[in-house]
């Protein structure tokens, strides 16, 4: 089974919350990568996080963008940098009473496109050919409505 990654749309922002100096090329013994990103710590990605329908018998919206197989990827210094989400899964999910998912997909709209400002905490650095990977968990993230502005909801993801 063949699973195409999630790539953010081109206004998507990443931000070391604490950048230690400029960002080294990485290296194939990983020293440089880990000296990129030690001392950050986190990072804050802003991301068109598209929802899908509410699904009545979970009690949940999906946030795509912050799904497993989800990856956002920039440049830097001329290396192409993976960002991963190692709890996706779980970050993924926003549960919702039924009760309240009609208001939120009036609120939303038919398109349901909405922004997620995302707290990722750093937990490993991976070099590859011409960039690398950083492994992230999802700490919390806040949900926007694209239409207005407003925000839809503040979700904290379990750490479990």
């Amino acid at each position: 089974m063949e699973v195409a990654a999630f790539h953010p749309p081109a206004r998507s922002r990443v931000r070391a919350t604490r950048l230690c100096g400029p960002v080294p090329r990485l290296d194939r013994g990983g020293e440089a990568a880990a000296a990129a990103v030690r001392g950050v710590g986190v990072l804050r990605v802003t991301l068109g996080a598209n929802l899908s329908d509410y699904d009545p018998s979970y009690g949940e919206f999906t946030v795509q963008a912050l799904a497993p197989s989800s990856v956002v990827t920039y440049s830097a210094l001329g290396q192409k940098v993976e960002v991963g989400f190692d709890n996706g899964l779980t970050a993924q999910t926003w549960k919702v009473p039924a009760a309240e998912a009609q208001a939120v997909r009036d609120r939303i709209g038919p398109i349901r496109n909405v922004s997620a400002d995302v707290l990722l905490r750093i937990t490993g650095v991976q070099p590859g050919p011409g960039g690398g990977r950083i492994s992230t968990v999802v700490a919390d993230y806040e949900l926007r409505n694209n239409q207005d502005g407003t925000t839809l909801a503040r979700v904290r993801v379990s750490q479990q």
